[in-house]
């Protein structure tokens, strides 16, 4: 069984790392799309042309779904002790964050995300070292339970990204976000949407 501590540390540093994201990269998308269009590779530039459109309260919504999820898994462990689903998300938690720092050095500036990344990843690291020293996992097990959540992170990002943009064209039809992007029924300076 894993200590309690590290296995609610999951969605404690989740909590740190997408306040950071929900409060601060909104906006750095907005201000920062060009350059961003400029440098990041061809393939994706859909994905970055797509995120300044989504309005904090749409990230937010899309991080409170994701901290559901690693709330039942961290619960599971703890209570059932079913590791694998915790290990999982742990696991692909920490390749989330290593790609925020990878995406600072392929856009070459600084990003929101990062500083909570750089931040949470040394209790990553604790945690996975933790996890190696308690429980005897084959290297098997490490393989699937990293590759398992990646790809389910990966699939949820789609699944909430497009919910989110219907969402988004959904509330602009009605005039929600119109203030937020500049488009739609409340325009630029309108107090809609905020």
């Amino acid at each position: 069984m894993l200590p309690a501590l590290l296995v609610w540390s999951l969605p404690l540093l989740f909590v740190i790392h997408d306040a950071e994201e929900v409060l601060f990269l909104p906006s750095w998308l907005r201000r920062n799309r060009e350059l961003l269009v400029r440098r990041v590779p061809s393939a994706m530039r859909r994905v970055v042309l797509a995120l300044p459109d989504l309005p904090r309260r749409v990230f937010a919504a899309m991080a409170g779904e994701e901290l559901a999820l690693l709330l039942l898994v961290s619960a599971l462990a703890s209570g059932a002790d079913l590791i694998h689903p915790w290990l999982a998300l742990y696991l692909a938690f920490g390749v989330h964050l290593l790609l925020h720092v990878g995406q600072c050095l392929v856009v070459r500036c600084w990003l929101p995300v990062v500083a909570s990344s750089l931040f949470c990843l040394p209790f990553w690291f604790w945690g996975v070292a933790v996890v190696r020293d308690r429980i005897l996992f084959s290297l098997d097990e490490w393989l699937f339970c990293g590759l398992a959540g990646c790809v389910f992170a990966a699939v949820n990002f789609g699944v909430m990204h497009a919910v989110a943009r219907r969402m988004v064209r959904f509330g602009r039809r009605a005039g929600a976000y119109g203030a937020i992007s500049g488009r739609g029924p409340g325009g630029q300076g309108s107090r809609v949407g905020r």
